[in-house]
């Protein structure tokens, strides 16, 4: 069933009875005529969208997790814009609720409706349509399209069908509900930017590797993008006008499906419990990976107890144990782990007073000083070259290259950490940097080898690599400096980018390599691999097959 687009034909057989209505059924000199044929061609196509609905009860297996019934066609592919269609289990339940409601609204407006029949029908198919694409869309750009352009025939039904101040209503739902989209937009374009993907598996995976501000400033714009649309208080005024003026079929969808889509787009809760995820989702890792109504008690009590303990560490540093550096050390351990940077570098400045030949301190206060921003970064230079004063170390000379390696000083970098491999020649991490930095500039056969060679070594910096391989790859792209059309060079390239989680790019780069090598066994392999990470098995299941 893989290979059969199941969600597609569900999404789209309302909007093909709608076609059909608007091609076949023309006005008529007996409008009755031309109203009954609409309502049954609108009823017949309502109630073959939900027995289609149907068969996700059988091909949906609800003990695999995740996405399934993937359908992916790439769209835009420098941007990694795609069509990409999946469904898990809350999806699958919206899914068949709106083709299950869908032919009562019909029925709601079977008599009721006399004026332009015909058009509410057909208002009533699309708005299927589009419900339907929010529920199964998992490329946010789709999802986005699908979300905004249902707006438009509800506000057509409750303009035109609706009751007395229908008018008012229309517009105050129109203009209340894409007004908050706008933020909505602004959160999705910043993340594609970042990522070089709109597809939401992947964006769902990467957004941990954002830093813990720009995290609270995307769940504000999509918090207020859903608090707008769910609504909540005070957000929520536009509702009441929209539910009284409306005609009860387009009250009906308003209350059981187009509230429903923000709240189950949010966090897969109710709506009514938005407010505490805040929390959760500040704190990334924990309450993505596990849900957030299953990570806040342990989150919680995690932060009570980090609190408490940087209470009492806190007090002993104010009191007359102010001069016992291991206090200093410890508070300032405590405020990192809770990504209080800014404070901890402060304890930090205290305890090299106290301790000013203290190499490690120093190493330690140059790092923190870095993490807090731009505004402190001449400081933590300064504090790592105190350090290398006091003690050469591979390992601060890497740090202080990749500080200047964030700030896009490519050659200072290089220097340090070519200065930390003449102390440690098998110093990981300087590797890693110094293979960045040859990707820059176009050496990409060489990177791609160095990166590979360390092996194990390069995990505990693989969130670093992603971020940083990434910035140097669109930095050698803007240089214009195209390397030799070879397999060798494609297949280093694709590699490159796959680290770079820039998987599109990475796919095409590791295709022409295929082209010009056919029977290159590894990379029709990697292909396979990052096919099934963008969601196409079925691309996957060739690339492997011409590895065998």
């Amino acid at each position: 069933m893989n290979d059969f687009p199941l969600l597609s034909l569900i999404t789209f057989i309302p909007a093909a009875g709608a076609l059909l209505i608007m091609l076949f059924i023309r006005h008529a000199s007996d409008c009755r005529v031309v109203s009954e044929r609409a309502r049954n061609v609108a009823l017949l196509t309502t109630i073959a969208t939900f027995c289609v609905s149907l068969l996700l009860l059988v091909y949906f297996e609800p003990d695999k997790p995740g996405y399934q019934l993937i359908e992916y066609i790439p769209w835009v592919e420098e941007f990694g814009i795609a069509y990409h269609l999946g469904v898990d289990g809350v999806s699958v339940a919206f899914v068949l609720l709106t083709t299950f409601l869908m032919p009562f609204c019909i029925l709601a407006g079977w008599r009721s409706i006399k004026l332009q029949s015909r058009e509410y029908m057909v208002a009533f198919l699309i708005l299927e349509t589009l419900c339907l694409g929010v529920f199964t869309s998992l490329d946010f750009l789709l999802f986005y399209f699908f979300f905004e352009a249902s707006l438009i025939p509800m506000f057509l039904i409750i303009g035109i069908w609706g009751a007395e101040n229908r008018v008012y209503a229309a517009f105050k739902f129109f203009l209340y509900t894409l007004a908050g989209s706008v933020l909505l937009l602004i959160a999705v374009v910043y993340l594609a930017g970042q990522f070089g993907t709109t597809n939401i598996v992947l964006l769902t995976q990467k957004a941990p590797e954002l830093a813990p501000q720009i995290q609270n400033l995307l769940w504000l714009a999509f918090f207020a993008s859903f608090a707008v649309k769910v609504p909540m208080w005070p957000f929520h005024t536009w509702l009441p006008d929209a539910h009284v003026q409306a005609p009860t079929a387009g009250s009906m969808m308003l209350a059981g499906v187009l509230l429903a889509a923000p709240a189950m787009t949010s966090l897969d809760e109710a709506a009514s419990k938005l407010a505490a995820y805040r929390e959760a989702v500040s704190q990334r890792e924990a309450a993505m990976a596990q849900g957030a109504s299953d990570a806040l008690p342990a989150l919680e009590e995690a932060v009570d107890a980090a609190a408490r303990d940087a209470q009492a560490l806190y007090r002993a540093a104010r009191a007359d144990r102010a001069t016992d550096l291991s206090v200093l050390k410890d508070y300032a351990t405590v405020l990192r782990a809770t990504g209080d940077y800014d404070l901890s570098a402060e304890v930090l400045a205290r305890a090299v007073e106290l301790a000013p030949e203290d190499a490690a301190t120093w190493q330690q206060l140059g790092v923190d000083l870095g993490k807090v921003g731009p505004s402190k970064r001449r400081e933590a230079y300064a504090a790592l070259g105190k350090a290398l004063a006091l003690n050469t170390t591979a390992e601060t000379h890497f740090l202080r290259g990749q500080l200047y390696h964030d700030d896009r000083l490519y050659d200072l970098a290089r220097a340090e950490y070519e200065s930390a491999l003449a102390i440690d020649a098998a110093h990981a991490a300087s590797r890693l940097g110094l293979a960045i930095v040859e990707a820059r500039y176009g050496d990409v056969v060489a990177a791609a080898e160095a990166i590979d060679a360390l092996g194990i070594a390069a995990q505990p910096y693989d969130t670093w690599t992603r971020i940083t391989l990434r910035d140097a790859l669109y930095q050698y792209e803007r240089l214009l400096r195209p390397f030799d059309d070879t397999a060798d060079n494609h297949r280093a390239y694709a590699r490159l980018l796959y680290r770079a989680a820039r998987l599109t790019d990475a796919i095409l780069a590791a295709r022409r390599a295929v082209a010009l090598a056919p029977e290159d066994f590894d990379t029709w392999n990697l292909i396979g691999a990052m096919q099934l990470q963008v969601g196409t098995p079925s691309s996957a299941r060739e690339a492997y097959e011409q590895s065998l």
